[in-house]
């Protein structure tokens, strides 16, 4: 059976013209089989997601408001399994004209933990 479970990556305060990174392990106790990306939905804040491994999900940083908030995330039309453990360095930088308050930018990863 497999448990539906979400990654959020939850970002602190960042000044326009600023990036930061955080990186996240996913749990050491399964395979997550990623549905769907959502973001907070600010325009002109860029979101790059890549495996500390090199591995790259994007040729470049997609502008937050193209993935969108709420149901209006980016849901992968074959879901992709990530092995147990990985972590993901989740970039965000900031061109929105404006400084992002602590708290008020997340990544979503949204999926299900695969269990035996």
């Amino acid at each position: 059976m497999n448990k539906p479970f979400i990654y959020n990556v939850v970002f602190a305060s960042l000044t326009d013209g600023s990036s930061t990174t955080t990186t996240i392990t996913l749990g050491s106790d399964a395979d997550f089989e990623l549905h769907e990306i959502r973001t907070t939905g600010t325009n002109n804040v860029r979101v790059q997601i890549k495996e500390t491994s090199g591995n790259q999900w994007s040729n470049s940083p997609f502008n937050a408001n193209v993935i969108g908030a709420g149901i209006n995330g980016f849901r992968l039309a074959v879901p992709f399994t990530i092995s147990k453990a990985t972590q993901l360095d989740v970039t965000i930088t900031n061109n929105s004209g404006l400084t992002i308050q602590a708290n008020n930018f997340e990544v979503d990863l949204i999926g299900y933990k695969i269990t035996q």
